[in-house]
């Protein structure tokens, strides 16, 4: 049964200036941090990878915003409901996802949240939407997932 629910490896923690890289495939997704790079601010939500998917735009597994991840450390594995995506012009999506224990878990879609959410995520992720990228829908970032698994 599709609960709506992923799992979420956290690379870099809310409020965190260090990536902590998942592993590659085939090998054990959450273990010692194989290596680390500086973020060039602080997180203002926390951004990881959802194991066990491909992304074809970079060969890694597909990136993740959580939101309501406050606490959660660098290596940690939370519980996620799909809420929406930012769809990118380079193919390069961002799933973004509530922690499932998080007050914020009552939104069901990416269209609940107030417009400064998004524009907070745009201004961490480097850049405000470009021409022909959106914030696709909860169903457009489940979508997505089911396409990615490997």
């Amino acid at each position: 049964m599709d609960t709506g629910l992923v799992e979420v490896f956290v690379e870099i923690p809310l409020g965190g200036g260090v990536r902590h890289r998942h592993k590659p495939r085939g090998e054990s997704p959450i273990e010692a941090f194989p290596g680390t790079d500086v973020v060039p601010a602080l997180a203002l939500v926390a951004y990881g990878c959802i194991p066990g998917t491909l992304n074809p735009a970079d060969g890694s597994a597909l990136d993740a915003y959580v939101l309501g991840a406050e606490g959660i450390a660098a290596g940690s594995s939370v519980s996620c409901k799909i809420i929406g995506i930012r769809l990118r012009n380079n193919g390069d999506h961002k799933v973004l996802t509530v922690a499932a224990g998080h007050s914020l878990r009552t939104v069901d879609d990416v269209g609940q949240l107030p417009p400064a959410v998004l524009e907070t995520l745009a201004l961490w992720d480097e850049t405000r939407l470009r021409p022909g990228e959106r914030w696709g829908s909860a169903e457009e970032g489940r979508t997505w997932i089911s396409r990615c698994w490997i």
